[in-house]
């Protein structure tokens, strides 16, 4: 009987283990940012500012939020070198990022600008680099 009743719950287990949710992984990412066009908040907004960044996996159909960041407080300069980090459940293979500005009243950047592509494997540390170089003036 005890026999039975084990055998009995083996393909819900297997159903189980097939449908498990992608492992999670540890998104570290580094980016640039000019505060000058709209300044970061600072601690009471009293005009339109920045008040965080979302990054997103945009590789499918819809946008999936993945982690968010606050912004620097009171920031009226570009900035580079800014990082952030999450641990988010990723399947393998290719994904385009996005990193987008959030407004005080909510409003977002354009997902397409600033864009990453990286290949999600086996190795549960994934780093991005949304930092562009500036080009250079020929004086």
């Amino acid at each position: 009987m005890r026999s039975g009743l084990i055998w009995g719950f083996l393909p819900f287990l297997v159903v189980s283990a097939a449908s498990a949710a992608p492992p999670d992984h540890t998104l570290s990412i580094t980016f640039d940012y000019d505060f000058r066009p709209i300044n970061s908040c600072k601690i009471k907004a009293s005009k339109p500012c920045v008040t965080q960044f979302l990054l997103y996996d945009i590789t499918g159909p819809k946008p999936v939020l993945l982690f968010t960041m606050n912004a620097p407080k009171g920031e009226k300069k570009a900035r580079t070198g800014l990082t952030g980090s999450g641990s988010v459940p990723l399947t393998d293979g290719l994904h385009t990022f996005a990193l987008t500005a959030q407004l005080v009243t909510g409003e977002e950047s354009d997902p397409t600008k600033c864009t990453a592509t990286a290949t999600v494997g086996k190795n549960t540390k994934v780093s991005l680099n949304f930092s562009r170089s500036q080009p250079k003036r020929n004086d």
